[in-house]
């Protein structure tokens, strides 16, 4: 589902039964995750490493032993917040999980549509402002709709 975005890394998510897998998709250089604004994306998508993942048809375990994935299982999610920016459109979903030995993580990424579907968007006079406000909308729905329930209804959600 979708594309999630932390700092340089770009994540596809796959939900399944039992976690949530983000699997890195796209990394940017460094130098240029810094940019901003149109100029800042069409940079960054003009010299960005794609992955080899193939979301739809790829097993799941290949994306979860792929380098820079994140696979979270339900049972371990303590926290899962989806949060407005201030002065902003976009979401952050931020997870909090425990690993070995009861140790916490944190992951945080934002919630943003493709470059592709911005363009789309663009040609039919959509405002990106829109666009970001309703594929976190999607994004979602489908996390309630595909997660545990009883995870679902630990989230803190945000339209």
């Amino acid at each position: 589902m979708g594309i999630a975005v932390d700092g340089v890394v770009q994540y596809g998510l796959v939900i399944t039964n039992r976690r949530l897998l983000f699997v890195r998709v796209r990394t940017l250089p460094s130098s240029l995750g810094l940019g901003g604004g149109a100029v800042g994306a069409l940079m960054m998508g003009a010299f960005a490493t794609r992955s080899e993942a193939d979301l739809v048809h790829d097993p799941i375990a290949k994306l979860a032993a792929m380098k820079g994935s994140v696979s979270v299982p339900y049972e371990r999610i303590r926290r899962l917040r989806v949060k407005k920016e201030f002065g902003s459109s976009r979401r952050a979903m931020r997870l909090e999980y425990t690993v070995t030995k009861g140790k916490r993580r944190k992951f945080e990424v934002y919630l943003v549509p493709s470059h592709e579907t911005y363009a789309e968007a663009k040609h039919r006079g959509t405002k990106a402002g829109h666009v970001s406000s309703e594929f976190a909308a999607r994004a979602q729905a489908t996390l309630r709709a595909y997660m545990p329930a009883d995870v679902a209804r630990q989230g803190e959600w945000e339209a």
